[in-house]
C-alpha cells in the first residue's frame, strides 16, 4: 500500500480537526489552540510543564488523543512564550 493511499485511510478514522498540522487553516488552528489553553490552562497559568503531564492528559482526551505528546508539549509551551494567554 502506498504511503498516499495509507494516510488517506488514517483520515478517515481521525477527527478532521486534528489531521492536519497547527497551522494550515486558520479557523481550525485557532479551534485546536482554544482547546490546547483549556485542557492545560493550569500549566500554561504557572508555566510549569512535563512530556509526562501531556501524554497523560491527552490520552483521556477524546480529540488530542491522536496527536503526538511532544508536538502538544511543544503547542502548549509555545503559548506562554508568545505572551497571548487570553482566550
Amino acid at each position: 500500500m502506498s504511503k498516499k493511499k495509507f494516510l488517506n485511510q488514517v483520515r478517515k478514522f481521525m477527527p478532521k480537526m486534528f489531521t492536519y498540522p497547527f497551522t494550515c487553516n486558520p479557523n481550525l488552528a485557532t479551534a485546536r489552540r482554544r482547546t490546547l489553553k483549556d485542557v492545560f490552562s493550569k500549566e500554561i497559568e504557572t508555566k510549569s510543564l512535563n512530556l509526562t503531564v501531556v501524554t497523560d492528559k491527552i490520552q483521556g482526551h477524546p480529540t488530542l488523543c491522536h496527536l503526538e505528546p511532544r508536538k502538544v508539549y511543544d503547542k502548549v509551551h509555545s503559548e506562554w512564550h508568545s505572551g497571548n494567554n487570553t482566550s
